[in-house]
């Protein structure tokens, strides 16, 4: 791979396949990807036709005129931190045929920063499996958790907790 950085919006390492790697990859994701994308909620976005950064800002600013408050997160270092075996575990459910995933295994095990962890920023198949990795965390807020006006792009999640947040107490006043 071809690895350089880039500093907007904020310094990355990005590591961008050679050209036969590059052509693996999509040859994959189009038997794959499909497959990946069925299970992901409405409203995750990155790495699906028709919801790309323009969807995920114009359903984000739709949401924004719904609610009065919301709850943001992004997660620090997100590719870097995602576990190996975890996210095989997860392809495996979603996957039958051993030799499709062992060739999952041999892509995501050709990058490893930090033992058994972490994906390449600049590869395709990383950008499905990191949108893939984070798809319990959107059904535990909207299934479980009940969350409204939910929008997820990548490792960035924005949405209103089913109930406003409990009230703060008055400050306490000083007597002179």
């Amino acid at each position: 791979m071809h690895c350089f950085r880039i500093l907007d919006p904020k310094p990355r390492l990005i590591h961008a396949p050679g050209f036969p790697d590059r052509v693996l990859h999509h040859a994959i994701m189009a038997h794959a990807g499909p497959v990946l994308d069925r299970g992901l909620v409405d409203d995750t976005y990155a790495c699906r036709t028709g919801k790309g950064t323009l969807a995920a800002v114009q359903r984000a600013c739709a949401q924004a005129g719904r609610f009065a408050w919301f709850a943001q997160i992004d997660i620090r270092a997100y590719f870097a931190s995602i576990g190996h075996e975890r996210l095989l575990a997860l392809l495996q459910r979603r996957f039958r045929d051993r030799d499709l995933l062992a060739l999952l295994r041999r892509i995501v095990g050709a990058h490893q920063p930090t033992a058994g962890c972490g994906l390449p920023i600049g590869t395709l198949t990383s950008q499905y499996f990191a949108n893939f990795y984070l798809n319990g965390l959107d059904r535990l807020l909207l299934e479980h958790m009940r969350v409204r006006g939910y929008v997820r792009y990548m490792d960035d999640a924005v949405w209103c907790p089913a109930s406003p947040p409990p009230a703060l107490p008055p400050p306490a006043c000083k007597s002179r």
